[in-house]
């Protein structure tokens, strides 16, 4: 149904984000040296994204699944642990949310 990214969604500019006074060097994972397009980026939080991991889940019902994971300090570059979770449900119109 699609992925999870992980910490960022999208491009951050040659790797590096400043925090509360320090920079922080990101794992590069969209590099390309083609004089046309260059690029450094980190691309949807780097090389081990979540769309990488599997998830944490225990269906807890039979019309939902909670799933989470666990990003720790330091993580591609990344400050701070981090717990994410989702939920997938299944409505009665069998919309799925």
């Amino acid at each position: 149904m699609g992925a999870f990214v992980g910490r960022y969604a999208n491009r951050i500019s040659n790797g590096c984000i400043p925090l509360a006074g320090v920079v922080y060097t990101l794992t590069l994972n969209d590099v390309s040296t083609v004089p046309a397009a260059p690029r450094r980026n980190t691309l949807h939080a780097g090389k081990r994204g979540s769309r990488f991991i599997p998830f944490a889940a225990v269906q807890r019902s039979p019309r939902s699944v909670p799933m989470s994971i666990r990003f720790r300090d330091g993580e591609e570059g990344f400050p701070g642990d981090l717990m994410v979770r989702v939920v997938y449900a299944l409505m009665d119109d069998d919309e799925l949310v």
